[in-house]
């Protein structure tokens, strides 16, 4: 049993633990999504940006190419313009224009622009220096003026003639483009980078103060795995500050993803620490181990009151097979005591029944003379020896026919026999006693013949048996009825009533035993053995048949006897009387 309790202790443990594992995974995969869905969108909301800004800074070079008074510094009109194309954008504080000498020439800020030499900004010395450049996105840089943090979206325009005449640039508040960005930070420990395709930090989120414009270009982390690939995704440990590498095996610290955004020079990185990713499963950790812990407990608890209850069972299963094992000795017991009664009972009938018979047939001798007249007393005493010799022998003869069906040495000899002709032959033998007592006997016969199959001295035996119960027990002036008929299933039914004292229900079953009589033997106003029914019921059911018993006290018996259909033979030419 603690073999058994381990084993499922195990089994639950290691079940438990998987799914943890599972749980685990699925936190990881899940998380992992997310992180490349925000880089995704990340992506192209910087793709969005850029495009808006460029078409913007597009639509500007080609209006003031048109604009002889840009060349005008701080003119009212292109002041105007600058000012309505930056209200556009949220995410742009300001337009400026340097002419072709790289001197500040128009403010959206200002109408009067500040006289302030650019020449050096990294954007006027590459848009001058390279006529086919488009969009230009420079370092970002703090603002002589305002001190803070700007990234510069620049373009230069051209005269009529294609002469170079300056740079429009949009300068882009990194707080605002941060709000733009947030939404696709990833939660605690999460980041999101804006880089330029040299490693040029243009926003980190969260605190860009700290990593405005670092230099990514020069890590081997930038060159061998970001500019390796456009975008991808791999599991790292420390920081993407500082000694970035991946990880061959173990647990990785970092989620890193990255993609490049189309159509301008920029890359979008976002990463997330998986403590961060799974800060759900570790939060429902101590819940699951609880859990597991208290469904341990539970089977601990179970698998003792199992084993209780097999102890107790087992000592349940020792005692009934000691009370199996006494019932069974008691039974062959009783077996032995019952086929030694048998036996005995046989023999000593056999015993009595010979002298039985001298005694009667001297008795009859006498009783009717034969070898000279007897007084008149003498004669009574004669007679009187031999009814009692009679009546003694029908005792034995009837404790015989128990002890023989009891043995199973009670053989039927079957042949066509009229029931009617049976019932006849029984009203005659009895009709002495009926009248005697004044009783009325009634016979019901639908037809004048009932043929079976049975053994006929067994059907007499039975009939006799029953008529003589009911003459014995209804009192003078009472009723008896004797029907015969076929039931419903083509049975012969055989009924006997009464209309003497009945018997109480509590002794229905006990009068169908051997010997058992209603009543203490000092009460009992009728003589009789009690073998009457139990043999007329042995008899019965020797034939396949069944006797029934109906009584209540003051109302009278009623005795059925059924025989099975399959006993019932039709009409027998001639028809063979029964003999009392």
């Amino acid at each position: 049993m603690g073999l058994l309790a381990a084993v499922v202790l195990v089994m639950l443990t290691l079940g438990l633990g998987a799914n943890l594992v599972f749980l685990y995974r699925d936190g990881v995969e899940r998380g992992e999504a997310q992180v490349l869905a925000l880089r995704d969108g990340a992506r192209e909301q910087a793709a969005a940006a850029v495009s808006r800004i460029d078409l913007l800074l597009s639509g500007l070079t080609e209006g003031l190419a048109l604009r002889p008074e840009v060349e005008r510094w701080g003119d009212a009109g292109i002041h105007a313009l600058l000012v309505r194309q930056r209200a556009l954008l949220p995410m742009v504080r300001g337009i400026i224009v340097t002419n072709e000498a790289g001197r500040l020439t128009h403010d959206s800020e200002a109408a009067i622009p500040a006289n302030m030499d650019l020449s050096d900004r990294d954007y006027v010395r590459a848009l001058r220096a390279d006529p086919q450049s488009g969009l230009y996105i420079g370092e970002p840089v703090r603002g002589r003026t305002s001190g803070r943090w700007f990234i510069s979206m620049s373009r230069r325009f051209t005269d009529q003639q294609g002469a170079f005449k300056g740079v429009v640039t949009a300068v882009v508040d990194p707080v605002a483009l941060g709000t733009v960005f947030s939404p696709f930070l990833p939660g605690a420990g999460g980041e999101l980078e804006v880089l330029r395709d040299d490693g040029r930090v243009l926003l980190h989120l969260p605190d860009f103060e700290r990593f405005m414009g670092a230099a990514r270009g020069h890590q081997s982390f930038f060159r061998d795995v970001l500019a390796a690939a456009p975008s991808g995704s791999i599991r790292v440990a420390g920081s993407t500050e500082e000694s970035v590498y991946r990880l061959e095996g173990g647990e990785a610290g970092l989620f890193f993803t990255w993609a490049t955004v189309p159509g301008s020079p920029l890359l979008v990185t976002v990463s997330a620490s998986y403590d961060g990713l799974l800060r759900s499963w570790w939060q429902v950790l101590p819940y699951h181990l609880g859990a597991i812990a208290c469904i341990i407990l539970v089977i601990l608890a179970l698998v003792l009151k199992v084993h209780r209850q097999i102890r107790h069972l087992n000592g349940l299963i020792v005692a009934l097979s000691n009370r199996e094992a006494a019932l069974v000795a008691a039974r062959r017991s009783s077996e032995e005591a019952n086929r030694a009664k048998t036996l005995f009972l046989a023999n000593m009938s056999h015993e009595l029944r010979t002298p039985l018979n001298a005694i009667i047939g001297f008795s009859d001798m006498l009783a009717n003379g034969i070898h000279g007249a007897l007084a008149d007393r003498q004669q009574d005493y004669a007679r009187d020896i031999n009814l009692s010799a009679l009546h003694l022998l029908d005792l034995i003869n009837d404790i015989l026919d128990v002890a023989k069906i009891e043995s199973g040495g009670y053989l039927l000899h079957e042949r066509p026999c009229n029931l009617a002709a049976i019932i006849r032959a029984a009203e005659r033998m009895l009709g002495p006693r009926v009248r005697e007592k004044g009783l009325v006997m009634d016979t019901v016969c639908v037809d004048g013949e009932a043929w079976v199959m049975a053994d006929e001295r067994a059907m007499q035996q039975v009939l006799l048996n029953l008529l003589s119960n009911a003459v014995k027990f209804t009192p003078e002036g009472g009723r008896i009825t004797v029907s015969l008929g076929l039931n419903e299933g083509g049975g012969m039914v055989l009924v006997v009533g009464d209309t003497g004292p009945g018997i109480p229900a509590e002794h229905l079953a006990l009068v169908l035993e051997p010997f058992y009589q209603v009543g203490e033997v000092e009460t009992r106003s009728h003589e009789g053995t009690g073998l009457g029914l139990p043999l007329a019921k042995a008899l019965v059911e020797k034939h396949e048949g069944a006797l029934r018993l109906d009584s209540q006290p003051g109302q009278g018996t009623r005795v059925s006897v059924t025989l099975p259909a399959a006993r019932v033979l039709p009409p027998q030419r001639p028809p063979v009387e029964a003999k009392p």
